[in-house]
C-alpha cells in the first residue's frame, strides 16, 4: 500500500510540477521560435518539445541525437571540450537556446553553455533575441545570429 501511495505521489508531482515548467519553458521557447523567428536550426540541450512543435531542424547540444556531439568523450551532457564548441561553430545555428542564471541572460552556471558563451566567436556572431524568464533565479534565453530575422 505504501508503494502505491509513493507511485501516486510522485506521478502527481510529474504530471503538475515537471509538466507546468516544461510547458511554460519549453512551450514558451517553441512558440516565440514559430510565431517571431524565422525558420532555421535551434541549438539546445532540451530538445524534445522545440523540435516537435516547431519542426525546426535542431543541433542536440547534450548528444544524444547529434552525430558528432554523441561521440565525443564525457557522458551524458558532460561532452564539453574543444570538439563540442567546434561542433557548434561548424552548425552555425541560426538560434541558440540556453538556460541562464539571473534576469538578463548574461550568467550562466550551466556547463554546457560556459564553453559556447566564453568563446570569443559567440559574441561576435550571436545577439539575445528574446528572454524567457521562467522564475526569479533564472530561464531560457534564446539567442539569434546576427542577421537572422
Amino acid at each position: 500500500i505504501w508503494r502505491v501511495h509513493v507511485l501516486r505521489s510522485a506521478h502527481r508531482t510529474w504530471l503538475v510540477q515537471e509538466k507546468l515548467f516544461w510547458d511554460n519553458a519549453a512551450g514558451q521557447t517553441a512558440r516565440w521560435l514559430s510565431k517571431q523567428a524565422k525558420p532555421g536550426r535551434v541549438a539546445l540541450g532540451d530538445i524534445g518539445a522545440v523540435g516537435y512543435q516547431t519542426g525546426y531542424p535542431i543541433l542536440d547540444l547534450v548528444g544524444l541525437v547529434d552525430p558528432v556531439i554523441g561521440t565525443l568523450p564525457g557522458g551524458y551532457a558532460q561532452k564539453l571540450g574543444p570538439a563540442y564548441v567546434e561542433r557548434f561553430f561548424d552548425v552555425d545555428p541560426q538560434y541558440a537556446v540556453f538556460i541562464m542564471s539571473g534576469v538578463t541572460c548574461t550568467d550562466t552556471g550551466h556547463r554546457g553553455v560556459v564553453p559556447l558563451i566564453a568563446d570569443p566567436r559567440f559574441p561576435q556572431r550571436y545577439t539575445l533575441a528574446h528572454n524567457i524568464q521562467i522564475t526569479a533565479s533564472g530561464g531560457w534565453c534564446i539567442f539569434a545570429r546576427n542577421g537572422v530575422d
